[in-house]
C-alpha cells in the first residue's frame, strides 16, 4: 500500500515534532501494509516552505532511521520490510504556485508532473477550477488533497468536472472508514463507488490524534469494490506518478 499523503518530516510543519515521532508513524503505517509513503510537508503562508534541498536530505534521513529495525522474537515480518519515502509537498494553492514550481522552488511528488494541492475549506468551485486550469497549462498535473473537506464538490457533477478537466482526487483513509451515518463518510463512499477518486492518504501528523489508520478503509472498500480498482488506489496509481506516467 502507497500512502500519497504523510506528515513525516520533522519539525517543519505541524506534523512529526521529532524524528522519534516520524520513526514511530512510520512503524505504525508499516503494520498495516504501507511500503511507501510521499512526505507532503506543507507550503503556506503559516508553513513557507521554499527550500527542497533541504526537504530531499530529510526525506534520506527519515528514511533510514525507520529501516533500522532492531531484531528479536518479538520483531513482526511486516517490521522487518523496507519503507520507501517519496519527495513532495501540500501545497496551499495562490496565484504564484505555478511560477515557484516552474523556479523548482516547490516539489512535485517524487519530481514528477504531479502536484498536490490544498485549499481552505470554504473555498469556492470556481476558485478550484482555476487553480486546476493554470496548473494543467503550466505543464502539471493537479492532484486535489483531501476532496472531502470541501463543500463546493458535494454538489451536481463537480467533481467529474474537475476530473475532465485534468484533475485528480485524493481522499483519506480516515475519512472513508467513519461510520455509515457520517455524512463526509457517504460522499467519500459514492466517489469511490463511482470511481472517481485517484489515490488515498493517511495525511498522518502525530502518534495521536492524527496517526496512520487505514484499517476500517481497507476493509470497506474491499468488501464494495472491484478488485482491481482497489489496487489501483492503493499501489498502482501511485506507482503510476512514482514513474511520471499517466494514472
Amino acid at each position: 500500500m502507497i500512502d500519497i499523503h504523510a506528515h513525516i518530516l520533522p519539525g517543519v510543519d505541524d506534523g512529526a515534532s521529532k524524528m522519534k515521532e516520524s520513526v514511530q508513524m512510520l512503524s505504525m503505517a508499516r503494520e498495516q501494509g504501507v511500503t511507501d509513503v510521499f512526505a507532503t510537508s506543507h507550503y503556506s503562508k503559516q508553513y513557507p516552505n521554499i527550500k527542497p534541498e533541504i526537504f530531499r536530505g530529510l526525506c534520506k534521513k527519515v528514511e533510514r532511521q525507520a529501516n533500522r529495525v532492531k531484531g528479536g522474537k518479538r520483531t513482526s515480518e511486516k517490521e522487518k520490510r523496507k519503507i520507501r519515502i517519496w519527495t513532495g509537498q501540500e501545497i496551499f494553492y495562490s496565484e504564484e504556485v505555478p511560477q515557484l514550481l516552474d523556479e523548482g522552488k516547490l516539489m512535485t511528488l517524487a519530481d514528477s508532473d504531479y502536484v498536490l494541492i490544498e485549499f481552505s475549506p470554504t473555498v469556492s468551485y470556481s476558485e478550484i477550477s482555476h487553480a486546476v486550469g493554470d496548473l494543467r497549462m503550466s505543464g502539471f498535473d493537479p492532484i486535489i488533497a483531501h476532496a472531502e473537506r470541501y463543500q463546493c464538490l458535494r454538489t451536481d457533477n463537480r467533481v467529474a468536472d474537475l476530473i475532465s478537466q485534468g484533475a485528480y482526487i485524493q481522499l483519506n483513509f480516515r475519512s472513508i472508514g467513519g461510520k455509515w451515518y457520517d455524512s463526509t463518510t457517504r460522499w467519500c463512499r459514492k466517489m469511490l463507488k463511482n470511481h472517481m477518486v485517484h489515490v488515498l492518504g493517511t495525511d498522518m501528523h502525530n502518534t495521536r490524534s492524527r496517526k496512520p489508520d487505514t484499517e476500517a478503509a481497507v476493509h470497506w472498500m474491499r468488501l464494495n469494490l472491484k478488485r482491481s480498482y482497489v489496487k489501483r488506489l492503493m499501489h498502482e496509481n501511485a506507482r503510476r506518478i512514482i514513474k511520471n506516467k499517466e494514472i
